[in-house]
């Protein structure tokens, strides 16, 4: 790989001139999807078409600094200069979003809608992409990059911002140069903001007493927040931007759930809806809900590596919905999803899927995990997949209770106890753990996995069964300073940095927090909870990865994840707090704060409660 300063010269030979047409193009809203490797080298497009579609770019220019104004003011509060890895790639996504992302580590991204008046100051290190004409990018900025501009808040619609963009190198020809200094230039464009929501409760009001608690927790909800688009396929949460330039249905899902804890029911009606409208109708895999939907409208299913197959997003709809239900208090979503939750019901409940009284998956049709290679290992009842349709089922019957169907909440309520039952034959109390899955055979398939966590974060285990799992999550082959192993560092496949052999997830070591709050540990549920919170203010402003290694806590996935965040605040809001959704305007508190918080101010619009 070319050092830095070869990178630099390399960007400054090309010495491209601006076409101010081009900066105009991508102004007005021009959608574009582009990558440029850190060597300054051009990628040739994805086989699978998922990550690399769209607009490509094939010219460098310099700029020197890089400055936003909010109604001629200096966005100091929204901005701050960080510290990247110079090795990185550059993504931008123009589409109908409205956020700023950029990444330390291996990438830069860059996501946004520009409607009003914008500004973007660029630094001598830090890259930025415009589009020309039809179907190539300009690169402005050198191939290299240390220095970036991160937003820390939403502008709201309507708020006059501008771009100003000046470099002490170079002049422009077409520009009409406003203000002082060599090139300075102006720029109109629009920025569509964020809708101003009308939310229950504010994110910025979640207060412990706590300084980097509280910095945390601003974080989670900021990231959550702000990764937050109306792309072109409706309104969602873009996950792990530096690898996926798609909605990931679990994840959307699971950050539905936290924005219901933050009053923002809108986005978590609207990210439900989404999912829902790419939902299987026909065939021997209707009702199914998608792995994940592209931004790419040409993307479709077999297209895709999964073929859209996934056996966590259909039972994960139904709790969201059912979890939106119970927060927003807003009912009317049942009607207009009916037969959604009808169609996932027949696929969850379809007597040719279950093996006994367990649900199986075949990694032919039915995927479990990610990467896909994983996924084909685990043919038959997996341990998380039947905990989250439990789960499912006994929210289905809630919903439908609700609906006036009390015959089919019964059969489903009784449905998921007879699985709770079953459930209980994966655990191994030599091993202390519930094992990886059951194939159809009735074999059992112990892996020393951390999966055991997801029946525990739900409390579906008997009291002792539960502590145990506990206790040996623990231990130092599964939980480390910074988190929990996706697997024992004393099973024979264990890799450090692989997802699911051994990699530290924070979505994982949240889930272990709630578990422990389910079953009485608090103390080692706050423990477990602040070794997210540590990452996400180890790493940069609002920076947290999927995934570390098992061995430090170095990043090996991708940044920005905001379902790791969404994860965190459910673990606060459920666990800490004991908070629950009641149909009502506020929820119900039954706290269990740590020694050294003495009460939690929430703010719910113009009220203010605090937790004790």
């Amino acid at each position: 790989m070319m050092r830095p300063h070869e990178m630099l010269e390399m960007a400054r030979a090309s010495n491209v001139k601006l076409d101010p047409k081009s900066a105009m193009i991508f102004l007005k809203g021009a959608s574009a999807h582009l990558v440029l490797n850190g060597d300054g080298s051009y990628p040739q497009p994805d086989p699978e078409g998922r990550s690399r579609t769209g607009l490509w770019m094939d010219y460098v220019e310099l700029f020197k600094s890089i400055k936003v104004t909010l109604n001629g003011t200096p966005l100091e509060g929204l901005c701050q200069w960080v510290y990247w890895d110079p090795s990185f790639a550059v993504w931008l996504y123009g589409n109908n979003g409205s956020s700023a992302m950029w990444f330390e580590g291996d990438t830069l991204n860059v996501y946004f809608e520009l409607k009003g008046q914008v500004g973007i100051e660029l630094s001598p290190s830090m890259r930025f992409m415009w589009p020309e004409g039809s179907k190539k990018m300009r690169v402005i900025g050198p191939s290299h990059g240390r220095d970036g501009l991160r937003f820390y808040g939403a502008l709201e619609a309507g708020q006059s911002v501008e771009v100003v963009v000046s470099s002490d190198s170079m002049r422009f020809s077409g520009w009409s140069a406003t203000g002082s200094g060599q090139g300075l230039l102006k720029v109109s464009a629009s920025w569509a903001g964020r809708r101003k929501e009308q939310v229950r409760l504010q994110p910025v009001a979640l207060k412990t007493g706590l300084e980097d608690v509280d910095a945390a927790l601003g974080l989670c909800s900021s990231l959550l927040v702000r990764s937050h688009t109306d792309s072109s396929i409706g309104g969602s949460w873009l996950s792990s931007l530096p690898v996926f330039s798609w909605v990931l249905g679990a994840d959307d899902l699971w950050c539905s759930m936290a924005a219901n804890r933050l009053g923002l029911y809108r986005w978590s009606r609207e990210a439900i809806g989404l999912i829902a409208a790419y939902q299987v109708r026909q065939g021997d895999r209707k009702g199914l809900m998608p792995n994940e939907v592209t931004l790419d409208p040409q993307m479709t299913p077999d297209k895709l590596e999964t073929g859209y197959a996934s056996a966590l997003t259909t039972p994960l709809w139904v709790t969201a919905l059912e979890d939106y239900v119970a927060w927003s208090g807003d009912f009317t979503v049942l009607k207009e999803h009916r037969a959604n939750l009808d169609m996932a019901m027949e696929f969850l409940t379809s007597e040719r899927r279950y093996v006994g009284d367990l649900f199986a998956c075949d990694p032919s049709s039915l995927l479990v995990g990610w990467p896909v290679s994983m996924s084909l290992e685990r043919e038959g009842a997996c341990v998380e997949v039947n905990a989250l349709v439990i789960k499912a089922l006994d929210d289905a019957a809630s919903l439908y209770s609700a609906l006036g169907d009390e015959r089919r909440a019964d059969e489903l309520h009784v449905r998921a106890s007879e699985m709770v039952s079953s459930l209980l034959s994966f655990y191994s109390q030599e091993d202390g753990l519930l094992c990886d899955r059951v194939d159809r055979k009735g074999k059992k398939h112990v892996v020393l996995s951390a999966m055991s966590v997801v029946p525990l974060s739900l409390g579906m285990l008997p009291e002792d069964v539960g502590v145990a799992v506990i206790k040996r999550l623990y231990g130092q082959d599964f939980m480390t300073p910074w988190g929990l192993r996706s697997m024992s560092s004393k099973d024979p496949r264990y890799d450090p940095k692989q997802y699911y052999m051994g990699a530290v997830w924070p979505e994982l070591t949240a889930l272990y927090a709630l578990g422990c709050y389910r079953y009485g540990f608090h103390q080692l549920g706050w423990e477990s909870l602040n070794k997210v919170f540590k990452l996400l203010l180890s790493g940069g402003p609002a920076y947290i990865s999927a995934a570390y290694s098992g061995e430090s806590p170095d990043p090996i996935g991708p940044a920005w994840h905001v379902a790791s965040c969404a994860l965190a605040l459910m673990a606060f809001f459920d666990g800490v707090l004991g908070a629950s959704g009641n149909g009502a305007d506020v929820p119900s508190f039954e706290p269990h704060l740590p020694e050294e918080v003495k009460a939690v101010n929430l703010e719910y619009g113009d009220r203010r409660i605090e937790v004790r």
